[in-house]
């Protein structure tokens, strides 16, 4: 049972310097808020970079190909809900049009 403790405490001490290491290096708010970015990428380096740009709070506004939309929608498996997951993964927080 004593082992047990421990390991609580120990768990406990961790979350906490985490918690603590966040607070010291976490802004109050996203450092790219106001920017708006046009994303005419396709395919990874481009949609990883504006996807990072977005997750820090830039406006990002992806610009697909007119009648398909951008390739990477048919890209599978997996596909959820009839989209590819590597698609939804790369182009989070942005907005599409085409």
């Amino acid at each position: 049972m004593l082992l047990g403790c421990k390991r609580v405490i120990v768990e406990f001490r961790c979350s906490w310097l985490f918690k603590k290491h966040l607070r010291l290096y976490s802004t109050p708010q996203a450092p790219l808020k106001g920017i708006r970015v046009l994303d005419f990428s396709r395919i990874l380096a481009g949609p990883y970079c504006t996807m990072a740009m977005a997750d820090l709070g830039a406006e990002v506004i992806k610009i697909e190909k007119p009648g398909s939309g951008d390739d990477t929608r048919e890209w599978g498996p997996p596909f959820v809900n009839g989209q590819s997951t590597y698609f939804m993964s790369v182009n989070r927080n942005k907005r599409s049009i085409t």
